[in-house]
């Protein structure tokens, strides 16, 4: 049986996911959308012509039962993927927090009123 939920109640579940996790459930379901408007190309940006009838739809509860299930299937390999990325660039472990990273930056002698990181990215935009 399938459960039927209200967009607030997909919102309330929505919010107890990880940043990361909501930002990776947007661009899956954008990539979708871009999918079915542009033939199965993800890529290709959505013309406004195939959007606005997209956006004129109204919203079905069948429509949000299935993206709702088919996210909760596909957790596994967004989780799996998400590993695999984080060991890859090495980062294992819990994450550290801001004032712990703050405390760790001064002890490699980092000076947080130099602005070396700013500076950096400055420099690389005007490059």
């Amino acid at each position: 049986m399938v459960s039927t939920f209200s967009l607030s109640q997909i919102e309330e579940m929505v919010a107890q996911l990880t940043r990361q996790e909501q930002l990776l459930l947007i661009e899956r379901l954008a990539g979708r959308l871009r999918e079915e408007f542009n033939g199965g190309d993800s890529q290709a940006p959505m013309t406004e012509e195939q959007l606005t009838p997209f956006l004129q739809q109204d919203a079905s509860p069948e429509r949000g039962d299935w993206l709702w299930e088919q996210s909760l299937r596909e957790q596994p390999q967004i989780t799996a993927a998400w590993n695999k990325a984080m060991k890859g660039m090495g980062i294992s472990g819990e994450p550290v927090g801001a004032e712990e990273l703050q405390k760790m930056f001064l002890e490699c002698g980092v000076n947080p009123e130099e602005n070396q990181f700013s500076r950096g990215i400055i420099e690389m935009r005007e490059e």
